[in-house]
């Protein structure tokens, strides 16, 4: 005699189904996205000149990173991170990272979002020259205003900027100059600044630089709070070491 499934084991029975269904059908993308990965990686090395070290490609470690590196693009379609993998592919190709590090940058990869990186990238680019610029304007700045007030002329700043700085003054660039480019690169940061800030709102801004820190990637500055307002993260904060071998390593292909 046949047993009439009741309407629970109808249901159950449909939901695995469902589910089931549904495994198939992510398994399959994630097919996809790495046989589409692999295919612009032909059509990125017939465009390029990659330097193979064979011996490293051949070698188990790489063989496990490449193992790791496809896992994780099976689990994204943000081009942007297909992107940086890439490039994190390729770095480690021709400039080959110690194994735990590299392990390390791929993690990070995989969990950094756009937001996350454009202000790593920002603190990369830009913020850790702005202490030299600013360093350097305040330098010619307070010793050319110690000559004036010692009563040198003009004539005689332009001859000890001539002394001092002959890589400058050999391009025919004056002191005046000089100090307006520091001026101009210092105002060119500010305004990125407020680019920045204008691409999220404060409590987004305050989770992912807090989230770099965490991870190692920025660093409280010395004699600083670490404050997370709009307005006092970049005078707080800046690119650590690791942060620098990160972006370093993702964009220098």
């Amino acid at each position: 005699m046949t047993a009439i499934a009741s309407g629970s084991d109808l249901y159950t029975v449909g939901a695995g189904t469902f589910f089931g269904q549904i495994a198939g059908l992510r398994s399959k993308l994630k097919i996809n996205r790495v046989e589409n990965f692999v295919l612009e990686l032909g059509k990125y090395m017939e465009s390029k000149n990659v330097s193979f070290d064979w011996e490293n490609v051949n070698s188990e470690d790489f063989g496990d990173f490449f193992e790791e590196l496809l896992a994780s693009i099976a689990k994204t379609n943000s081009k942007n991170k297909l992107d940086r993998f890439k490039r994190l592919l390729f770095s480690q190709i021709e400039k080959p990272a110690d194994p735990d590090m590299a392990s390390r940058y791929l993690v990070l990869t995989s969990v950094l979002d756009d937001g996350h990186i454009l202000i790593l990238n920002h603190f990369f680019m830009l913020e850790r020259k702005l202490h030299s610029y600013r360093k350097s304007l305040e330098d010619l700045q307070t010793y050319a205003n110690n000559l004036l007030v010692n009563g040198h002329t003009a004539s005689e700043l332009e001859s000890w900027f001539e002394y001092t700085h002959p890589e400058k003054h050999n391009k025919a660039e004056s002191l005046a100059s000089v100090i307006q480019f520091y001026k101009a690169k210092l105002d060119l940061i500010g305004k990125k600044r407020e680019n920045l800030f204008n691409q999220f709102d404060e409590g987004e801004l305050r989770y992912l630089t807090n989230d770099l820190k965490t991870r190692g990637l920025l660093m409280t500055n010395d004699g600083t709070m670490g404050s997370l307002r709009k307005g006092a993260i970049f005078g707080h904060h800046s690119i650590s070491a690791f942060g620098t071998g990160y972006m370093e390593y993702v964009n220098d292909i």
